[in-house]
């Protein structure tokens, strides 16, 4: 008996939009609450009209002059979306209540010495009146504000209108009109959705499901969509739950956790099995580097619960007992064989991806193998253009295989060398307009001056103790 769940898919669309250096007015304030209701936290939201994604690292936003960065109060990510929302969330009380004139400014770099992206100023002595407690002030095309506003934070304040985004009540109501149940609906800032157990899911009753265990920003329009046309890529049998193709390629792989319900009536009694496969239908090995790491496994009322950090083909099975082998004859005692001690290598070597910009992660990723008969610990080290730049140690069971990861960024453009345990790969750094350069070295740099130091000295003696002619 087999319950096969399909999910080559992992619901965190973020399509490729290159990254662009902002000009005024490529980033907009939104939207903001400067009077909360108790208990609740001043905002203020941003907006990307352009085309292409904007990264906010490094920004600044001023109230009257007081600056604070914009990274540490971003949720999810600092990559505004093209046409995308992000919330700027600080904590305290920093947006005055009823000014007579206050100015909110976005800046590209530390203020006063960068641009000025956006301003607004709202008071009551300025045309933008102070929203009363619980209420916004928010930003309509072209550029029109207006006050006493119901928030919508995290969101579009002219969803739903003829040709714009449609509200996430619309989006919760055609799912569940397509049998899925989901929380979309619920949520208190779609452009960072919650974390763990209580992040975004999507289930049909009494078939399965997934939750997103990890931060979605819902404005990226390419994820919208998808979510709109979820019950249609989602194909559900008695004994499967498959996704559609063309939504696995438009996402890009995030952890989540699965469910699968119904086993009990398909005759399991006990933890099922699982079987991976990649999405050709072949059997993944636990030794291949592209098994999936699987936790929390759980099986309660026909229920079966397991945690992914990427999303391929699962095949639930039963456990089936080995056979009982007849007994042996009996035989003059022998020694046990002696035990091989730990012996630990890395195996494989992934790095992705191999061509990104200055300032954006780079993840590799390697094993550890064990083929001794004892568990072991092994030491790695990152080496980047010969450099240890990350080091890790782990522990390997007998004849195990441990997956290790090590995440990293590089502000200078250039190609730069891999290297773990004699694992090598490379990747590259792309500069403005799509250039490398290559990375300083600063080794070379020093043998080179001290070179030309020692040459002087020695041209300097001969000189000196020159004889007269």
């Amino acid at each position: 008996m087999v319950l096969m769940l399909v999910v080559a898919m992992g619901v965190a669309i973020v399509p490729a939009s290159p990254v662009k250096a902002a000009s005024p007015g490529d980033v907009l304030i939104n939207e903001f609450v400067s009077n909360p209701n108790p208990g609740e936290s001043e905002w203020v939201e941003l907006f990307n009209p352009t085309t292409s994604d904007i990264d906010l690292t490094g920004w600044y936003i001023t109230v009257d002059g007081g600056a604070l960065p914009l990274a540490p109060w971003l949720a999810c990510s600092t990559t505004l979306p093209a046409q995308g929302i992000l919330v700027f969330e600080p904590t305290g009380d920093w947006l005055p209540n009823s000014p007579t004139s206050c100015n909110i400014t976005i800046f590209d770099g530390v203020p006063p010495g960068s641009t000025v992206i956006y301003n607004v100023a709202y008071g009551t002595g300025t045309s933008l009146q102070p929203p009363a407690q619980g209420t916004s002030a928010a930003r309509f095309d072209p550029d029109t504000w207006q006050t006493g506003q119901s928030p919508t934070k995290g969101w579009y304040n002219d969803a739903g209108q003829p040709g714009k985004a449609p509200l996430l009540s619309t989006i919760d109501a055609d799912l569940a009109g397509q049998g899925i149940t989901s929380n979309i609906g619920e949520l208190p800032n779609p452009s960072a959705t919650p974390t763990g157990d209580a992040g975004l899911f999507f289930e049909k009753t009494g078939q399965g499901g997934f939750t997103l265990t990890t931060c979605l920003n819902l404005s990226n329009k390419a994820t919208r969509d998808a979510l709109e046309n979820l019950g249609a890529m989602m194909e559900m049998a008695a004994a499967s739950l498959k996704f559609d193709s063309d939504l696995a390629t438009a996402m890009s792989a995030l952890g989540a956790k699965l469910v699968m319900y119904g086993l009990d009536a398909l005759g399991f009694t006990e933890m099922p099995d699982l079987i991976v496969k990649d999405d050709a239908g072949n059997v993944i090995s636990p030794d291949d580097p592209n098994y999936p790491t699987i936790t929390g496994k759980t099986y309660a009322g026909g229920a079966f619960t397991f945690s992914i950090d990427h999303f391929t083909q699962y095949e639930a099975v039963k456990a089936v007992a080995p056979p009982a082998l007849p007994p042996k004859p009996r035989a003059s005692a022998t020694p046990p064989r002696p035990l091989n001690p730990a012996q630990l290598s890395v195996k494989y070597l992934k790095v992705s991806p191999q061509q990104t910009s200055a300032g954006q992660p780079v993840t590799i990723t390697t094993n550890v193998v064990n083929t001794g008969d004892e568990a072991g610990n092994y030491y790695l080290a990152l080496k980047i253009n010969g450099q240890v730049e990350q080091s890790k140690t782990v522990s390997v069971g007998p004849q195990g295989t441990q997956p290790v990861k090590f995440t990293l960024t590089k502000a200078q453009p250039g190609t730069y060398t891999v290297d773990i345990g004699g694992q090598r790969g490379s990747f590259v750094v792309l500069g403005t307009g799509g250039t490398t350069g290559a990375p300083v070295n600063g080794g070379n740099i020093a043998i080179i001056i001290v070179g030309m130091l020692v040459l002087a000295t020695v041209v300097l003696l001969m000189l000196r103790f020159r004889r007269p002619a």
